[in-house]
């Protein structure tokens, strides 16, 4: 990929391109960069509050530098600033729902740490395909353009990490709700047992509190109404790349879970074949022996349990007690619909093998295994406060082996 020198990018402004609020405690000033740049900063020589968002000096600038329904990057030094009001606030959600300017991505340096947290929830409430970073000179935001840039129209990477994914939504959920008084959002609730579910809930009862306190009060102006319903579009049309990936995901688990029966149904016929060898004969002698018939039914059991261990050995690959047999037996007869890694893993978790243990046992990883782990917790029917192992535990405590 060839990289334009940063520092020979053509710059123009214009006298009138700044902005000073009533307060006089700082000036915003906006610099066009090359051909699709717009350079906000603050001038002060203090910390400073964002008071009112610059709207019309944006519209300015765009108007005067030929930016008019053309794709943008918007870089922004944000040294000296440590808040925003909550005003502010609310002109960015207008800008990104409201103007909807054809964005290529935003980019901000120089993020005092008071900042950082309002920094990455502007972060999570961009509308889907925009790009954000961050970075400290404003030449290294020059070259963060240029690369996104050379990556126009490349989806971008999807977040592989669970804890990030719920720190956005959070963020997110966040926004809508403070800065937009979307008391009626919808809160995208982490996987059950995430280390962030407390925090989400208690975000959901503040919604519930909010929106009950709104109720009476007069509705919003026509600006905020247009946000609002540019934000409910954008959170819907994530909804449904979601909902679109989760049918692609299941359709291909079902796939597989159908490829598994036929391989289970094969491996037990062949199982079940190989058994009218030893065991059948065994099993033979004991009905047609003299032993009385107590010790007939015992001995028949203990070789049914033999048979039985050695086709659920077969199908879950891994040595069983008669015990953990027995175990099996009982949850393939209430679940049936478990396929034979879910079957493997729940035993293990019966048996306190921790994630990392199993994901290791059946080769995928920590996350892969979570993930298999919320869909079994559905699979099983159980309660959103149930645990697997406490579940598993209990029906073990019902099995009666001799």
């Amino acid at each position: 990929m060839k990289h334009t020198n940063t520092e020979t990018l053509p710059r123009r402004t214009s006298p009138h391109w700044n902005y000073t609020p009533e307060s006089g405690h700082y000036t915003t000033t906006i610099e066009q960069i090359g051909d699709d740049i717009l350079y906000c900063r603050i001038v002060t020589e203090t910390s400073v509050e964002l008071e009112t968002f610059e709207k019309p000096l944006l519209e300015l600038v765009i108007s005067e530098s030929g930016l008019e329904n053309r794709p943008l990057f918007i870089i922004w030094d944000l040294t000296n600033v440590t808040s925003l009001s909550h005003n502010y606030k609310r002109g960015i959600v207008n800008l990104l729902y409201n103007l909807q300017l054809p964005l290529s991505g935003v980019i901000f340096f120089n993020i005092p740490q008071e900042l950082a947290l309002t920094a990455k929830t502007i972060a999570a409430i961009l509308p889907s395909g925009i790009p954000f970073r961050e970075t400290v000179t404003l030449e290294h935001a020059l070259m963060l353009a240029e690369e996104l840039r050379h990556k126009s129209g490349k989806p971008e990477p999807a977040e592989d990490n669970d804890t990030s994914i719920a720190t956005s939504r959070f963020l997110a959920a966040t926004a809508r709700i403070g800065w937009m008084h979307m008391y009626d959002t919808q809160i995208l609730m982490p996987p059950e047992g995430h280390d962030t579910i407390p925090f989400f809930e208690c975000l959901a009862d503040l919604q519930k509190t909010l929106h009950e306190s709104s109720a009476a009060q007069p509705r919003t102006g026509s600006d905020d109404q247009s946000v609002n319903t540019s934000m409910r579009l954008d959170e819907q049309g994530t909804k449904k790349r979601q909902l679109l990936a989760t049918y692609e995901q299941h359709k291909a688990e079902i796939f597989e879970r159908i490829k598994e029966r036929t391989r289970d149904i094969e491996r037990a016929s062949s199982s079940i074949n190989e058994q009218r060898g030893p065991l059948r004969d065994l099993y033979e002698m004991v009905r047609q022996s003299d032993a009385d018939t107590a010790s007939k039914k015992r001995l028949i059991r203990i070789i049914d349990n033999l048979i039985e261990t050695e086709l659920n050995e077969k199908k879950i690959d891994m040595p069983l007690t008669s015990t953990d047999s027995g175990f099996l037996t009982l949850l393939q007869q209430k679940h049936p619909n478990l396929n034979k890694r879910e079957l493997k893993i729940c035993l293990m978790i019966k048996l306190s093998y921790d994630t990392d243990e199993i994901a290791r046992n059946i080769d995928i990883s920590r996350r892969g295994m979570e993930s298999i782990r919320y869909r079994m917790h559905k699979k099983l029917r159980l309660s959103r406060h149930q645990s697997i192992k406490n579940y598993l535990a209990a029906l073990n405590d019902t099995l009666d082996i001799t």
